[in-house]
């Protein structure tokens, strides 16, 4: 009874994603931030996969996971403040307040990037030697989020399945490919403007950041807010979080 509640709600919320403005958005994420508060966030993540895995048919969508990921965007900006905020009482040793960590980190290192990629910074006028510089910073990021990304794939993904969470792990893998693709094609781009001194694809750089931008910061919110705390609840033995703490250290940047 209590997971065919949530399973309607989680559809309802869906349906008015689906073409909901930003505010209305906005009161959606909030709405489901108290779904996970009141039904417990493993029970939360635990339907939804249900629900996604019976292919619910949305009217006019192919994919519901699209209106469902719409509830979580979020500016920049926004993001900063949300994942301050967020405590989740752990010592700095455990592999989520690494994980978290990361995510503050790169984020900060994202707005300097955002800058450096812009328009006014970047743009077909702009010396070699300045593009060599933003394609290093560029090249820096990618390597700490391939880092994360890591860290999630190889070892905290697999222990979540092993565990019983569905669903959610091979979703954000799809979009770690997503990531890595638009940064390395936006490092293509750099070196094509270093090395060659092409111009013609440079303005590209500008569109992509954005697009890449939005999807993160997204990812980053629902990971917050809802991954994280479902690992928690899903992966219960000490020796379990220590054995992936051992694993997170031998990964490299």
């Amino acid at each position: 009874m209590f997971n065919r509640l949530l399973a309607r709600r989680f559809a309802n919320l869906i349906h008015e994603a689906q073409n909901a403005d930003e505010a209305r958005l906005k009161l959606l994420r909030k709405k489901v931030i108290t779904a996970v508060n009141k039904f417990g966030v493993r029970r939360f993540v635990t339907v939804a996969a249900e629900v996604l895995k019976k292919n619910f048919q949305m009217e006019g969508c192919n994919d519901v996971r699209i209106p469902l990921k719409r509830i979580f965007d979020i500016s920049l900006d926004e993001l900063d403040t949300e994942i301050s905020n967020y405590k989740y009482n752990l010592p700095e040793s455990h592999p989520i307040h690494v994980l978290t960590t990361d995510h503050k980190e790169s984020l900060q290192k994202l707005k300097v990037l955002r800058i450096y990629l812009g328009k006014m910074n970047l743009n077909i006028k702009t010396p070699v030697e300045k593009k060599r510089n933003i394609l290093s910073q560029t090249k820096d990021y990618y390597g700490e989020l391939n880092s994360h990304i890591k860290k999630e794939e190889e070892v905290l993904f697999p222990m979540l399945e092993k565990n019983g969470m569905q669903e959610h792990p091979q979703n954000l893998i799809e979009e770690h490919k997503k990531f890595r693709e638009v940064l390395s094609k936006i490092i293509e781009i750099l070196e094509d403007a270093v090395l060659n001194n092409e111009k013609s694809s440079i303005d590209k750089v500008n569109e992509l950041k954005e697009e890449f931008i939005s999807k993160i910061s997204n990812h980053i919110f629902r990971e917050t807010y809802i991954f994280y705390p479902a690992a928690l609840e899903f992966i219960k033995e000490k020796d379990q979080w220590e054995n992936i703490k051992k694993d997170f250290d031998s990964i490299k940047k």
